[in-house]
């Protein structure tokens, strides 16, 4: 498999599960109040993470070829959050965060990735 395709594939699979963990999380705790308030309504997003895991595999890219996954997982934590980032940057987006249409924008910007780079590779 190229390299080109683990990276999609670690990607795609990254926002996949990440929304598995938050319904899941969102799911089991339910009415409680006091721990939905605790962690997750807290002012830390996990799209913060995905930065952090992007900064620390383009910095350390060359030196260590296994923080090769920190860049698709990072992406694809911080893609999963999409509507929330754009909320935070004063679009009003909060409420379109696990309906759907937020998940079908992130695996939409994956795919014009994918096809751009697919098509400088054919070149």
């Amino acid at each position: 498999m190229s390299t080109s395709n683990k990276f999609y594939k670690t990607l795609i699979i990254t926002v996949i599960l990440t929304r598995v963990s938050t319904a899941s999380l969102t799911f089991l705790l339910g009415d409680n109040i006091e721990l939905r308030g605790r962690i997750i309504e807290d002012p830390f997003h996990h799209y913060q993470l995905g930065v952090i895991l992007v900064v620390i595999g383009l910095l350390f890219k060359r030196r260590y070829q296994k923080t090769f996954w920190f860049i698709p997982v990072g992406l694809g934590i911080f893609l999963e959050e999409i509507a929330v980032v754009f909320n935070d940057l004063g679009f009003g987006s909060n409420s379109y965060y696990h309906s759907g249409w937020d998940l079908l924008m992130g695996l939409m910007l994956i795919a014009i990735f994918w096809l751009i780079t697919r098509k400088a590779t054919l070149k």
